[in-house]
């Protein structure tokens, strides 16, 4: 076996693994990069709270329709942008008044900057759309119809 023969296998050798490794890398980016799009919504940030705390905190918010006893307000995790970067999405309902909204934004605002979560968009709706109704066997079902966007407000 001369050097020759060796150069060429080494080289056949090289050439297979970049041709599996290429293909390989581009499936899993492709797969990495479409699992980020599916998880969202959860409040993988564990900021949540705090943040839903900080908005009902200016007792501007009424009661909630969906969860009777808390505030008509939520939160969820969303990933934006080429980089897929975190945000938090807040959804208050129910606050029309602007000086109302301004106290809503206000405590939102210092949670953020004392916590230093991920930056927030909030989004102020007339009200909440949420109609109860009852199946024929006895059991009710909830569903949410339209609801009017009044104002979007970002944060960080």
């Amino acid at each position: 076996m001369g050097l020759g023969t060796f150069r060429t296998s080494a080289e056949r050798m090289l050439l297979y693994a970049v041709a599996m490794a290429i293909p390989a890398t581009v499936l899993y980016t492709l797969f990495a990069f479409a699992m980020q799009f599916v998880a969202t919504g959860a409040d993988r940030l564990s900021e949540c709270a705090g943040l839903d705390q900080a908005a009902s905190i200016t007792n501007v918010i009424p009661e909630s329709k969906v969860r009777p006893g808390f505030p008509a307000v939520g939160c969820a995790v969303e990933r934006r942008g080429i980089f897929l970067s975190y945000y938090n999405d807040i959804l208050v309902y129910g606050v029309t008044d602007p000086a109302a909204q301004q106290s809503v934004l206000d405590g939102i605002d210092q949670h953020y900057r004392q916590a230093h979560t991920h930056p927030v968009q909030v989004m102020f709706f007339e009200r909440e759309n949420w109609t109860v109704r009852q199946g024929r066997n006895g059991a009710t079902f909830g569903s949410r119809g339209p609801e009017k966007l009044i104002r979007v407000a970002n944060i960080g």
